[in-house]
Parts: structure tokens; C-alpha cells; sequence
């Protein structure tokens, strides 16, 4: 009986995954750095309302707390702000367009925390 030769079956093999191993790793760098931005996106805005909530007293406090916001977020396409402050109530609710590598993942991503003073203890919190 005659042996047949199989030395090149794993390299076909091997060409015809690399698509699916480079869409794989392109997707799970998109998806990460989509976190990232998330992440970006929250400090922000509770940095922004710490901010606020801790300077209620200054003049134009909604005006700064934009600034900051667009300071820390000015590599993004889109964005929309929307900043509340009350007597003892401060809250930035801020939504940024995400376009991701191969736009897999483009989405929106909105953050919007809130601060209040109760009996002189501030506490900050996350809008669900």
C-alpha cells in the first residue's frame, strides 16, 4: 500500500483560522478599551459632582463643572451634558457617542451621578 503525504494539512488549516483569531482579538481589544472609555466616563462625572457638591457657594458652578467635564473628555465625537445644582444637591448626567476599532461596539455610553448633603455628610451616588 502506498502512504499518502499529509505535510500540508496543518498549514491550510492553520491559514484558513487566522481570519477568525484576528477578529477574535479585534473584538476582545474593542470591547476593552469600550470598558475603558466607560470607566473615563464615570470618574468624570462623580468627579465633577464631588466638585460640585463640595463648591455650591461659588458663582457659576455649573459652568466649571462643564468645563471639567469637557477638559477630561475632549478626544470624544459627541457629547452631551446636562448639569443640576440645587441648595444641597448637585448632579451631571453626561452621554458620549463610543465608536469602537471596527464599530462592533459603537454605542452610546451615559453616566449621571448625583450628590446630596444630609445633616452635613455629602454622599455621592450613581443614577441606575
Amino acid at each position: 500500500m502506498r502512504r499518502m503525504n499529509n505535510k500540508g494539512q496543518v498549514l491550510v488549516a492553520f491559514i484558513l483560522m487566522i481570519p477568525i483569531i484576528i477578529l477574535m482579538c479585534v473584538a476582545i481589544t474593542d470591547v476593552g478599551l469600550m470598558n475603558i472609555e466607560n470607566r473615563r466616563v464615570n470618574n468624570t462625572v462623580r468627579n465633577s459632582v464631588k466638585y460640585g457638591i463640595n463648591n455650591l457657594d461659588k458663582n457659576n458652578i455649573k459652568d466649571t463643572m462643564k468645563s471639567l467635564i469637557m477638559d477630561n473628555l475632549k478626544n470624544v465625537d459627541s457629547i452631551s451634558i446636562d448639569v443640576d445644582i440645587d441648595n444641597s444637591y448637585a448632579k451631571a448626567t453626561v452621554k458620549v457617542k463610543y465608536k469602537g476599532l471596527i464599530n462592533i461596539t459603537n454605542r452610546d455610553i451615559t453616566s449621571s451621578y448625583y450628590a446630596n448633603i444630609n445633616d452635613g455628610k455629602v454622599s455621592i451616588n450613581k443614577e441606575r
